[in-house]
């Protein structure tokens, strides 16, 4: 999940330098959707184990 973070970090930091416009607009809405289903996999992952 930690890499999954990383990456995401990377795609936002690469995204930002793209010049304004629709493109870049479309492509950090997609990358906050991807970050946030990560947190709900670590979400779901820490739910999990505290219930072990």
């Amino acid at each position: 999940m930690r890499d999954l973070e990383e990456m995401a970090a990377k795609l936002l930091e690469t995204a930002s330098k793209l010049p304004q416009g629709p493109e870049r607009h479309q492509l950090l809405k997609e990358i906050a959707t991807f970050r946030a289903r990560i947190a709900i996999i670590i979400a779901k992952q820490e739910q999990l184990q505290s219930a072990k």
